[in-house]
């Protein structure tokens, strides 16, 4: 039997996070090629001190993240093959966070992402996640005559590029009066900015028609809440791929969502939902590597126009408008779909 190296899956990142399903969908990968594998976090891999088998390294996180402890992993694990399983949700890498060209393969999780790491001159290979679909999606039986919208965010740093406010006022712009209707934000870490956190609560607190929750969801629950749902909003500035829209299409739930950045993989499946944009310079802070990069300002008015021909939609031709991206995106990037890619990619990370 012929030897079969062990990776080592290392990042820095929280449950619940899109660097920790990137984990789980790596993970469930490796296992379907037969990769031994096992994950340490930074401060993990600093403190390790045994010896070890592993035939190569993958990274998780944001490229600016990536980019501050790659020459960690280098130190503590010497030549081992490294590739970057990177998200950058803007056009252009930062400079101040580059990492060395000569020694880690960039894995794009999207093809904006592959532009910007190939326009920097990375030898990369666009690698989008492999997802894997909810084990049973039932026809939608529709209980209630109300028609709830659904958000969710992490809003543990640079709520900006999340830009919930503007999921809100696009709710309260289609809907001024309607009582039918409930805007449903799952936000995680609402109060890591309390700046941010006051403006959402001068939209919603008088509001009884939106309902904020911070609780942790499991996978279970927050599918129940995809399934009670009628439509997914997401009118982020910039996305590394947009997993929770991948979650509401696979939910067959339709989305309404900024068609730009790593989301446009997944919008071009659903040109009915794609929300118009500007494109606008970052102001300093909002994001790591701002200076003289650009992100979506996405129309709150076109938003809400969209919403508004949801709801007077009949429920079953909403129910067509979503299984027919579900099934586009199945077959894209179900897991089966793209077993063969991840396959050549990581190993050609095991030969080099």
């Amino acid at each position: 039997m012929s030897f079969v190296p062990k990776i080592l899956l290392c990042g820095q990142m929280t449950e619940g996070s899109g660097h920790s399903q990137d984990a789980h969908m790596l993970s469930r990968v490796l296992n379907l090629l037969g990769y031994p594998h096992e994950y340490l976090n930074k401060s993990q891999l600093i403190r390790y001190s045994g010896t070890h088998q592993w035939g190569a390294v993958i990274l998780i996180g944001n490229i600016t993240q990536i980019a501050e402890f790659h020459h960690k992993v280098q130190h503590h694990l010497g030549n081992l093959p490294i590739a970057a399983y990177a998200h950058w949700e803007l056009p252009n890498l930062p400079t101040s966070h580059a990492l060395p060209k000569h020694s880690v393969h960039l894995f794009a999780p999207s093809r904006f992402a592959y532009e910007a790491y190939k326009k920097a001159g990375y030898e990369v290979t666009y690698l989008p996640p492999a997802l894997k679909a909810f084990s049973e999606v039932t026809p939608r039986v529709h209980t209630t005559n109300t028609f709830q919208v659904m958000c969710v965010a992490n809003l543990h740093t640079w709520p900006e590029r999340k830009n919930v406010l503007a999921s809100v006022r696009a709710f309260l712009t289609a809907f001024p009066k309607e009582r039918d209707v409930h805007l449903f934000l799952k936000l995680s870490k609402l109060h890591a900015n309390p700046e941010y956190a006051r403006q959402i609560a001068a939209l919603v607190d008088s509001e009884s028609r939106i309902t904020v929750c911070e609780d942790r969801l499991d996978a279970k629950t927050l599918h129940a809440r995809y399934r009670e749902s009628q439509v997914y909003l997401s009118l982020h500035r910039s996305e590394g791929f947009g997993y929770t829209i991948a979650e509401a299409m696979l939910a067959h739930l339709p989305v309404v969502a900024t068609s730009w950045s790593g989301s446009q993989d997944l919008m071009t499946l659903s040109a009915f939902g794609a929300v118009d944009y500007n494109l606008i310079a970052l102001t300093e802070d909002q994001y790591p590597g701002w200076n003289g990069q650009y992100w979506a300002d996405p129309s709150v008015d076109h938003a809400a126009s969209i919403l508004r021909q949801l709801y007077g939609m009949p429920a079953d031709s909403r129910d067509d408008l979503a299984q027919s991206v579900a099934r586009e995106l199945r077959k894209i990037f179900h897991i089966d779909a793209l077993t063969f890619r991840y396959e050549q990619a990581i190993g050609a990370l095991i030969r080099s």
